[in-house]
């Protein structure tokens, strides 16, 4: 009976390829909607719509050729193709709103999009009202070319009413702007490569509807599948359909990919950052916050017993490491502080943890300790391979380590009280010039005591609690030659606080500059005040390492004198020979502009460090003062005798004045006297005084050689 009611061949097929569009529409629906649902894309909703009207138009086109012999009744033939026109009539607005989805197109495009989107939705609601208020418009029975006796052709491919027509007039000028919008955007852009299979679909569609608006309106062929009565759009939107099922799949693809590379930088980037976060880049060792970390794990893991619970803390610092970066340069400064690193991790036993904690220190967390004196071994040991030399090209480097110990569970039962206690014992190993040093009870009120002492620096000098006291110089006729200018702090609470602690700590923090400024004012200021007096002697003032890496220094001295209205001759300046050579091709360069000034230079503590004697002869200085501990013990110590003479001789040989610094009796003086030692300070003849108390001592026209003060 199917086979009755049906076209014998023609139908046979439009029906079979109609049912397959609607099975793949139908697909498409469903696959769109809920991608709309899991993803919320505005895109897949578009699309969703378009295939629902695409279904409804094959719906009921597949009715119109299934039920062929309902259509002689003319009531529900027109019926169904009204409904296949008005769904035709809604693909209007839908093809610039799928545009919008698609393409995001900004600016003047995305006016123009806009614009078309609602011309395109009033056109649509302006033909379905006339669809439904007046059908004839749209719906003509008409004529077939392929078999003019069924009614399906006359309806399905018969000459199109008037309004029908404009539709699909509008319809094609639409679908050839979403292709040209497509093809527009595949051309300038390549990051959008899912855009050549819904080029390729709308095209098909366009094609398809030209066929239909062709035969409709001139009765020309035109058409692919030659003898099918069907509307050719069905499968057109079907291409289309497909194509951006396909589309959309390859997306899927793409950002599944993406996601999935996105991922594992995002891992590597985690792992990068974890690293970083707990190591430190130049040598790769774990870093303080490690350290700390690993420490809590390791206090935590200790068993019961004493010997179970014993854990060694150890830091070590490379002394000289930072003078060396900044000299040469942090290349070198990089490559000496990694094989610092290497030599360690050698020494260390295997169940050892090493950090790097600072720029010159290193943590080393001993897990299995018998007893104290293990902790001393270890640190004895790699104090040993620190101190070998380093070759690095033409430069053979030295460091200066040394270690400071604490011990869980005497010295502390956390991980930062053993860490700051460490860093106390480490402290003093420096202040005493020790290889390692225990931590004990004392060093930690000496750390705060320290810590104490550094405020209070700060703000010692704004609240003037400094003051400047002078040493006599004497001559050979015995009278006052020169004065060294020496700082005292008068602490508040403390009263006079020794040079020997707070200039380490100025030269530490820094306010040795603001400090060696004001000296160098004050006793500018002072020598005026002498001058005004009739006392005539030159004042002499030390530079410190911080002072000499200012420089600034040669323009203050010029300044400081030029404000006091003093000759360049007035005033001596000091450096010591371990500062002088820390860096001598700055430090020359610094001595040659005060030089020019007119400025006396002298080395300080001479015999102490370890310039070379050769220099002696290029250095543009003038006098040379012996440092205190060959004097200590003449005229008894041979050797400490022979030196003096060795150096008093050399002086004179390179037209140098000798002063002798620290003469404390009269065999002292009648030895440095004999040697040829022409001027000499200590406390025979004065230990340092106020400015007034030295006005009186320089009135003295004569001093008697046995006065001692």
């Amino acid at each position: 009976m199917l086979t009755a009611l049906l076209e014998p061949t023609a139908t046979h097929g439009a029906l079979l390829i109609t049912t397959v569009c609607f099975g793949i529409l139908l697909s498409d629906a469903l696959l769109f909607f809920f991608l709309f649902y899991r993803g919320k894309k505005s895109l897949h909703l578009s699309l969703a719509i378009t295939s629902l009207i695409s279904l409804i138009i094959a719906a009921a086109e597949g009715f119109l050729l299934y039920f062929d012999g309902i259509l002689r009744k003319s009531g529900p033939g027109r019926s169904f193709l009204q409904l296949e026109q008005i769904a035709l009539i809604l693909m209007i607005p839908l093809i610039p709103f799928l545009i919008q989805q698609l393409l995001k197109p900004s600016g003047k495009k995305r006016k123009i999009n806009n614009l078309l989107f609602l011309g395109g939705l009033a056109a649509a609601l302006l033909l379905t009202g006339t669809a439904l208020f007046l059908p004839d418009l749209f719906v003509s029975g008409g004529f077939s070319l392929l078999n003019p006796g069924s009614p399906a052709a006359d309806l399905l491919r018969g000459r199109a009413a008037t309004l029908q027509s404009v539709r699909d007039i509008v319809l094609g000028a639409a679908a050839l702007y979403g292709l040209f919008a497509a093809t527009q955007a595949l051309v300038s852009s390549r990051e959008t490569p899912h855009l050549l299979p819904l080029s390729g679909g709308l095209l098909a569609a366009l094609l398809a509807l030209l066929d239909d608006i062709v035969y409709g309106s001139m009765g020309v062929r035109l058409d692919f599948l030659p003898g099918l009565p069907f509307s050719r759009t069905v499968l057109g939107l079907t291409v289309f359909s497909v194509a951006a099922t396909g589309a959309v799949l390859k997306s899927f693809f793409d950002e599944a990919r993406d996601t999935e590379a996105a991922y594992s930088a995002l891992e590597k980037s985690r792992k990068e950052l974890f690293f970083l976060a707990y190591h430190e880049p130049i040598t790769g060792l774990q870093n303080r916050r490690a350290f700390t970390e690993r420490l809590e794990e390791s206090l935590a893991q200790a068993g019961r017993s004493e010997r179970e619970k014993l854990r060694g803390v150890l830091i070590f610092t490379c002394g000289g490491f930072r003078d060396l970066n900044d000299r040469l340069g942090h290349d070198i400064g990089d490559w000496l502080i990694t094989q610092a690193g290497e030599r360690i991790a050698k020494q260390k036993r295997k169940s050892d943890l090493l950090f790097r904690i600072d720029s010159d220190e290193f943590g080393l967390l001993l897990t299995h300790v018998k007893n104290e004196p293990d902790c001393a071994i270890v640190a004895e040991k790699i104090n040993r391979a620190l101190r070998k030399p380093y070759i690095f090209g033409n430069h053979t480097l030295f460091l200066m380590p040394r270690a400071g110990i604490a011990v869980h569970p005497k010295d502390g039962d956390d991980a930062p009280t053993l860490i700051r206690n460490a860093g106390s014992a480490l402290a003093e190993a420096k202040s005493e010039e020790s290889d390692y040093c225990f931590y004990t009870s004392s060093l930690h009120q000496r750390a705060l005591d320290r810590i104490t002492l550094m405020h209070s620096l700060r703000h010692a000098l704004e609240s003037e609690q400094f003051e400047l006291y002078y040493q006599p110089q004497i001559g050979p006729e015995n009278r006052v030659v020169g004065a060294e200018a020496l700082l005292r702090w008068k602490h508040p609470d403390l009263g006079f606080v020794p040079p020997g602690r707070f200039i380490p700590l100025a030269e530490e923090t820094g306010l040795i500059i603001p400090l060696g400024r004001w000296v160098l004012f004050q006793a500018c200021r002072q020598i005026r005040d002498w001058r005004d007096q009739g006392l005539d002697f030159p004042v002499s003032i030390n530079l410190s390492t911080q002072q000499m890496k200012d420089k600034d220094i040669p323009s203050l001295v010029e300044s400081s004198l030029r404000k006091n209205d003093l000759s360049p001759r007035d005033l001596h300046l000091e450096i010591t020979e371990s500062t002088l050579m820390e860096n001598l091709d700055r430090n020359l360069t610094i001595l040659r502009s005060i030089r020019e000034l007119g400025c006396r230079f002298s080395i300080d503590d001479f015999g102490t460090g370890y310039s070379s004697l050769s220099y002696l002869k290029t250095l543009p200085i003038n006098a040379i003062k012996i440092d205190r501990s060959f004097i200590t013990d003449l005229p008894e110590d041979r050797r400490n005798a022979a030196l003096v003479r060795a150096i008093t001789s050399m002086a004179r040989g390179l037209d140098l004045e000798v002063v002798a610094e620290g003469v404390e009796t009269e065999e002292q003086l009648r030895f440095m006297q004999a040697a040829g030692c022409s001027i000499i300070q200590g406390f025979y003849f004065s230990p340092p005084l106020t400015a007034p108390d030295f006005s009186a001592f320089a009135a003295r026209p004569v001093l008697p050689k046995s006065a001692i003060l």
